[in-house]
């Protein structure tokens, strides 16, 4: 990242983990851990108050056709301006 007044060197690292675990035929636990190292010091990252720096998710996913799917998910969240909790329903679907 250049500076009027010289160059900086601005480092970071964004990765996350997931594991699902399936109940029988239709039912599935999953869970998520998402994670920033550096992002309170980074000049880049700066730019972008609402940047998650850390999420952890549980969730259900409920299998309900071959091609269809419920999921409720609940997050805590971390960013560099807040902090917050979220809950999901989502409705998936695939179309032929």
């Amino acid at each position: 990242m250049q500076q009027r007044n010289g160059s900086e060197t601005d480092r970071f690292f964004a990765g996350y983990v997931q594991a699902e675990y399936k109940l029988g035929m239709d039912w599935t636990l999953f869970g998520r851990l998402e994670g920033t190292t550096n992002a309170r010091s980074s000049s880049y990252l700066e730019l972008f108050p609402h940047y998650i720096t850390e999420r952890q998710m549980l969730g259900s996913r409920y299998d309900f056709s071959t091609n269809q799917a419920i999921a409720v998910e609940i997050t805590n969240a971390e960013s560099l301006s807040d902090d917050f909790g979220q809950v999901w329903l989502q409705w998936s679907a695939v179309f032929p």
